[in-house]
């Protein structure tokens, strides 16, 4: 049974991250509408700044913006989540090895990460296209070029980054399929 740990704040995260299987970045409603980038940024640096929990939390974390179910749009069409989490992963862009990789996680960072065009297929399902491809190329390099900063600082071998990758590009293709 998989123990799963909220961090919607950074106390004893170090401490209590030893304890879960896997986590969720809940951001709240005022961090996102101040733009208080800082805190969420300090949580997941706990995680990457630690060899044993970066290896612990492979594909284990969650993005959650708590506050917004009962938002009609779609996160990525909120432009304040927009924002936040751009600026989050400009400081912190470790998403490709510890965001959970199924399709729905992926496709919720790229949409995050990149403009795109929202066609409402049905109340409850929509359908989106990347506005632009080049922009989507550039967030990968940045993604990638996290993941290789990562790997390098803690010293993972070309086999776990070549293992990673191949993961990531299945959830890509998975979540565009």
């Amino acid at each position: 049974m998989s123990i799963l740990f909220d961090f919607a704040n950074g106390d004893d995260l170090a401490a209590k991250a030893q304890t879960s299987d896997q986590l969720i970045l809940r951001v709240s409603t005022e961090e996102v509408s101040k733009g208080l980038i800082g805190d969420a940024v300090d949580r997941l640096s706990v995680l990457s700044d630690c060899k044993a929990l970066t290896r612990k939390f492979k594909g284990k974390v969650w993005i959650y913006f708590d506050g917004y179910d009962n938002d009609r749009r779609e996160i990525y069409q909120i432009p304040e989540c927009v924002s936040f989490f751009r600026q989050v992963t400009d400081s912190w862009p470790y998403w490709y090895h510890f965001l959970e990789k199924q399709a729905e996680q992926m496709s919720l960072l790229h949409r995050l990460l990149c403009d795109v065009d929202v066609q409402v297929v049905s109340p409850h399902m929509v359908r989106c296209k990347f506005k632009d491809l080049g922009q989507l190329e550039r967030v990968m390099y940045q993604l990638f070029g996290g993941l290789n900063h990562l790997y390098e600082t803690h010293g993972f071998s070309e086999a776990e980054i070549f293992e990673t990758t191949m993961d990531v590009q299945q959830s890509f293709e998975a979540f565009l399929s």
